[in-house]
Parts: C-alpha cells; sequence; structure tokens
C-alpha cells in the first residue's frame, strides 16, 4: 500500500505540481490561488455574484507580511485606535493628503475606496497601504467625495463604507478630482438624490437602498461564515459585466477587507445591476493576465486596475471590468 502510494511516478507528479506552483507565485509576484471558475462554486443573490479565488497550499500564510495582526481602519477608527487629522498649509487644510497614526498594537490596512466623512470636507482613500503600530505621522493621498462643502471648522472624522466600483475606478485608475467628482454626480443622479453639497453619502441614503444593501451583506456574509476555505478575495459580476475584483495577499488581509469591499459591489449592483449572467470563458479572460506575470498583469492593469506594494510586496490587486 505504501510503496503504491509512494511509487515514482507519483512522486515525479508530485513534484511537478509543487514546482508549477512555486513557478506561479514566483513569476507573479503573488502567492499562489486557485479561481472557482465552476458555476457550482459561485455565489449568487440578487443581482450580484461572487466567484471566489482561493489560495493554494500555503498560500496567503502571516508570514508574508511582517505582522501577525491586522485591523480595518473601520474597526480601527470605531474604537479610537486610528488618529485622522487635516494637514494645513497657507493657513487652510489640504484637501489631498491626511495624516493618520496608528495608536494600536495592530497594524491597519487602509484601502482605496474606503470614505471616511467629516473633516472640512468628506474623502476618499486613494491608496491602499499599510499603517504598522508604531504611532508614527502617515500621509495618505486622498479626494473630496463632496466638492461643495468646505467648512472653516473641521468636524471629527468617521468611517463611512466603501464606494461603488464607478467612484472606485475613478480613484484607482484616473487619480483626477474632477473624474471623481464627476463620477460622484452620476451616482447621485443614478439614485435620485439631490445633495446640496454634492455629497456622495447621499447617494446611500434611503430606506430602500439600505434594506436591499442589508440583505446582501447578510447574504455574503452567512456564505462566508459557512465555510473554512482561505481567501484571497472575489471576483464580482453584475448583468452581463464583470465589474471587478479586489484581490489580498493574505488570508488575514482577505478577511479584514472582505465587507467593505462587499458593499462596493452590492451597491453597484442595487443601483445599476441586472441578474448575472457572464460566462465562464469571460471570466477566464479577465483574470488569467492578472495572475500572470509581472509585465503581462502591468499591461493589462494600465487603464483598468492598480497594484499595491507594502516593503516590495504585493499586499492589494484590484482589477475592473470593462
Amino acid at each position: 500500500m505504501y510503496f503504491r502510494l509512494f511509487r515514482p511516478g507519483f512522486v515525479l507528479a508530485f513534484l511537478l505540481y509543487s514546482i508549477s506552483l512555486f513557478s506561479q507565485q514566483s513569476q507573479s509576484g503573488f502567492p499562489a490561488v486557485k479561481v472557482m471558475y465552476d458555476s457550482a462554486e459561485a455565489w449568487t443573490f440578487g443581482n450580484l455574484q461572487l466567484i471566489p479565488v482561493r489560495f493554494v497550499g500555503d498560500g496567503g500564510t502571516k508570514g508574508y507580511l511582517p505582522f501577525d495582526n491586522l485591523s480595518s481602519m473601520q474597526k480601527a477608527l470605531r474604537e479610537k485606535k486610528l488618529k485622522v487629522n487635516e494637514l494645513k498649509g497657507s493657513g487652510n487644510a489640504d484637501v489631498r493628503v491626511l495624516e493618520m497614526r496608528n495608536m494600536s498594537k495592530e497594524a491597519i490596512i487602509i484601502q482605496s475606496g474606503e470614505i471616511i466623512v467629516g473633516g472640512k470636507q468628506d474623502r476618499i482613500v486613494g491608496q491602499t497601504m499599510i499603517i504598522p503600530p508604531d504611532k508614527q505621522r502617515y500621509y495618505v493621498n486622498v479626494y473630496c467625495v463632496e466638492k461643495n462643502r468646505w467648512d472653516r471648522r473641521a468636524k471629527p472624522f468617521a468611517y463611512y463604507r466603501s464606494a461603488d466600483m464607478a467612484v472606485r475606478k475613478a480613484t484607482d485608475i484616473n487619480r483626477k478630482q474632477h473624474l471623481i467628482w464627476e463620477a460622484v454626480d452620476n451616482e447621485l443622479k443614478l439614485s435620485g438624490k439631490n445633495s446640496p453639497t454634492s455629497a456622495y453619502r447621499e447617494v446611500h441614503n434611503q430606506k430602500k437602498f439600505l434594506d436591499e444593501d442589508s440583505l446582501y451583506v447578510k447574504f455574503f456574509k452567512d456564505k462566508l461564515a459557512n465555510t473554512d476555505s482561505s481567501f484571497a478575495g472575489f471576483i464580482a459580476i453584475t448583468g452581463n459585466q464583470i465589474i471587478g475584483t479586489d484581490l489580498y495577499s493574505t488570508k488575514e488581509m482577505a478577511m479584514e477587507a472582505f465587507e467593505n469591499t462587499l458593499r462596493s459591489y452590492s451597491a453597484t449592483a442595487i443601483v445599476v445591476g441586472d441578474p448575472p449572467e457572464v460566462k465562464k470563458e469571460e471570466v477566464v479572460k479577465f483574470m488569467t493576465p492578472i495572475l500572470s506575470d509581472n509585465k503581462t498583469r502591468s499591461d493589462f492593469l494600465r487603464n483598468r486596475g492598480r497594484v499595491y506594494m507594502y516593503q516590495g510586496k504585493i499586499i492589494h490587486i484590484v482589477a475592473y471590468g470593462d
């Protein structure tokens, strides 16, 4: 029995498989993952479908980053472990940068697309980064998502949610304030909301939206709770469109990011979505260059996504559909 289990052919196949996985990780600079393309693996509710992307083997272990514990910005702000301040310049606050200090013993992940309200204007985070637990000052790129408010006295900052995929795309790819305002104005129009300050948060300030959003979040969080799989992220689909994917380099990071990225996907599905019907071939075509070597991925993401790094390692890959 033992001889058959470890016969030369089996050992050779196992070695080739291991080398293949190592090669995949080495070339891509990202832990080895497997996309669950089989439709039976997809999670579907209403107008949203999520296709899981799972780590392979020991991919996504804690040893990838120099921190044992990670906290989301949402949790850190709620527990007052993250201090956020305006930067002053020429007698006024600088709308493009916020100062952040981590007062906890955990590293904090700040994600592109997350929105904090308050200050002199509401802001959207323009990058993904990790703030280590060292109480030092870190400067985070942000953009305004409330163009007609500029208070003389800043209000306390509070966490809001992640933006929908259209506003996130403008933030990650275009990185121009006027284009982000255009995306916000379009979302206000689609939602039928008027805001005297053109505040993005008004898009979601409706009972109907909030009720639907709660149903989406509950369904997908329950799905996540009922599996013990190791996820790197998900591919999000609504109607005949892949709206995007968020991939994280560790299991801990993916879990901390899950609810926030889910709200990006659900907001898009609720406001402009239809029942999902994207073919497997289209998903394969979308994901293959993302999981390929660095050059192929960089070429593919030039106008449709971004790779964020920490200490020379990939921590977050975000890509948007057409």
